[in-house]
């Protein structure tokens, strides 16, 4: 263990301290304040979890003593005593609270991100950080659960007297909702020393969320009762008088009238309840976009029509359902006008130029584009000296999804999605929960700019373009605005780094068929993605390889032919191993009922083999389809 003194500040003071514990590293820093902070202890930590069967906990022995503890359930809280074999870890949301029985002291702990709890005695209570269970048969890939890195606070503030629930709460908000600073232009400044958008004049009755209105030009105000003892009545005090104000549901939906008078609202609210108000104000300007669409020459079918699924190919036969496109789109106040009617949807970028209009005055061209790959790509866009790289992630993917060792990739994209489609067509018809995105990318033009130069890259595909005059000011982030787990706050991670394929046309070994020479199994594995291994003869499909010596396979991959025909994607198959030229197969792996035209394996472990065997059970779509086309199989180490 190490321990160092990193921070010495008038302000805080940070010992760092680092330890291992088997594969796993964890740094943590704790940070001691004085000022308005000095009531509280700061414990942040960085950890990169490689620790198999394993639960990770924060105990806090504590000098108190109460068989209850308190517990944050979001909106009221619960009191729950020590664990009982049945309730051995239990939910919490920002924080959990041990008063001494006596009401003369007491703990708060907080905390950012973690919700499982346990009290195993009297003075315990311990917080669940991370944990990786121990598998069988079933659910093999949790065996790397949480593997990986994680950053995560906890907060220890102590508390004279009784547990003061509405203070808990301010503090853990101030924990959960940091200030973030932004940094502008020298300007005169209009609101003077102090400003807030809205506050409560009743601090049993806070403020929980102010956000636009999701089908209207109102703001939603929503609201709860915070001590849980009785009900309690508050004015809400806007920066701006309203004009008019309404009772909503939590869908917005309006469901009573509302009391306001100049920039107040007032607002009554039950014991641990929320109210939601719609309110609409008198300065409500809207903020007038000068824009011009620029024309595209469209040279790709990107949409289909469900009478047409097959007609148009964005990607591998795959293609956007063109019944949820509208004509008409408005991202953040940039408004674009998509192609619609025509065959012809999409802009492939094959370094084509697009002029600009004669005297043009704008200084922005904003873009809705995405990659016609299962990639993210890169592009170069040029106007005149100026050069911007875009990063252009995939139209495809789970956006929210869990990075999960062996299992999924986390999906964060430095890029603003402007669309979302709810499934994409292939020629065998609809792809429920495939999503399609488009995103919308800003490229800078200088003065007199007359022509800007699109990527050489035919997989960045743009549907519309919209040249906008936007105001000089710059507002720059002082701070990160979203906290991720990535090192760097990187989007592109390690993950993403490109793998090696192990597998040589010389490796082929054997195979059960092919149809001719320019389809043989050796050009599935020959690193071009134009030629495949076809076999039309009866199953079942398979081509062996030899790999000159034991190598340790953790993963592989498959390119399927929805390229040509969506009913071609390779639906079952096994890949097998062994070490012995004699001895049995063993399944390594296998997948049942894939429809993904680029199929990603991780194994569950590492497995260490000198034969491979790709076995095909289930060549097409269709079970009664025989016919497998691949164009490239890639194994990885």
């Amino acid at each position: 263990m190490k321990v160092t003194l990193c921070e010495n500040g008038a302000l805080r003071k940070t010992l760092c301290v680092e330890k291992r514990h088997d594969d796993s590293f964890f740094r943590q820093y704790i940070h001691l304040y004085e000022g308005v902070l000095a009531h509280r202890i700061d414990f942040t930590n960085e950890v990169d979890w490689q620790s198999t069967n394993a639960l990770l906990k924060a105990e806090f022995p504590l000098n108190l003593n109460n068989e209850v503890a308190t517990y944050d359930l979001g909106v009221g809280s619960v009191q729950r005593g020590n664990n009982i074999l049945t309730a051995y870890e239990v939910y919490a949301q920002y924080w959990a609270d041990l008063t001494d029985a006596n009401g003369s002291y007491g703990v708060s702990i907080m905390n950012d991100s973690k919700y499982g709890w346990d009290k195993p005695d009297n003075n315990t209570l311990r917080l669940t950080l991370l944990h990786t269970p121990k598998t069988k048969k079933n659910y093999a890939y949790q065996d790397r659960q949480d593997f990986g890195h994680h950053t995560f606070t906890y907060s220890l503030v102590g508390h004279v007297g009784a547990l003061d629930v509405v203070q808990t709460r301010e503090n853990a908000e101030l924990l959960n909702q940091r200030i973030k600073a932004f940094v502008v232009g020298k300007h005169r400044g209009e609101l003077g020393k102090s400003y807030s958008l809205a506050f409560s004049d009743n601090r049993n009755v806070l403020i929980k969320a102010l956000k636009k209105a999701e089908s209207s030009d109102e703001y939603v105000v929503r609201v709860y009762e915070a001590a849980g003892k009785q009900a309690q009545k508050a004015s809400i005090v806007f920066a701006d008088n309203l004009v008019a104000a309404v009772e909503a549901d939590g869908t917005e939906k309006t469901i009573g009238k509302a009391t306001f008078s100049g920039n107040r609202l007032e607002v009554s609210v039950n014991p641990n309840s929320i109210k939601t108000y719609k309110v609409r104000f008198a300065s409500n300007k809207k903020v007038q976009t000068v824009a011009e669409p620029l024309p595209l020459v469209y040279d790709k079918k990107c949409f289909s029509w469900n009478e047409f699924k097959a007609a148009a190919n964005f990607e591998s036969g795959y293609s956007y359902a063109a019944e949820l496109i509208p004509a008409e789109m408005n991202v953040h106040g940039v408004p674009f006008k998509l192609e619609t009617r025509e065959e012809l949807n999409g802009m492939a970028c094959k370094g084509n130029v697009l002029k600009l209009p004669a005297d043009c005055t704008y200084n922005r061209l904003y873009i809705l584009a995405a990659a016609a790959s299962d990639k993210d790509v890169k592009g170069i866009f040029r106007v005149g000296k100026y050069v911007q790289e875009v990063i252009v992630p995939s139209y495809t993917g789970f956006i929210g999804q869990w990075g999960h060792t062996g299992h999924t990739e986390g999906y964060l994209k430095d890029a603003e999605v402007a669309y979302v489609g709810t499934h994409r067509h292939s020629g065998e018809g609809d792809q429920p929960y495939e999503f399609t995105y488009m995103f919308k990318f800003a490229i800078d033009l200088p003065e007199r700019a007359t022509e800007v130069v699109l990527p050489d890259n035919k997989d960045i595909v743009i549907f519309a373009a919209t040249l906008t005059d936007v105001a000089a000011t710059s507002v720059c982030p002082a701070s990160e605005l979203f906290r991720t787990a990535n090192k760097c706050n990187r989007y592109q991670t390690e993950s993403s780094t490109e793998r090696v394929n192990i597998l040589k046309r010389d490796m082929v070994m054997g195979y059960s068929s092919y149809v001719n020479e320019k389809e043989k199994p050796a050009f599935m594995v020959d690193g071009d993605e134009n030629t495949k291994w076809c076999a039309i003869a009866e199953m079942p499909h398979y081509v062996d390889f030899d790999l000159g010596g034991e190598r340790s396979i953790n993963g592989w991959k498959l390119l399927n032919a929805a390229g040509e025909n969506h009913s071609y994607v390779t639906s079952s198959c096994f890949l097998q191993g062994k070490s012995d030229k004699n001895g049995e197969w063993r399944t390594l792996d296998y997948v049942s009922g894939n429809g993904k035209n680029v199929l990603n394996r991780t194994l569950n472990k590492s497995e260490s083999v000198r034969y491979l065997r790709l076995l095909v059970t289930q060549p097409m779509q269709s079970a009664s389809g025989k016919d497998v086309r691949i164009y490239e199989m890639e194994v990885y180490e």
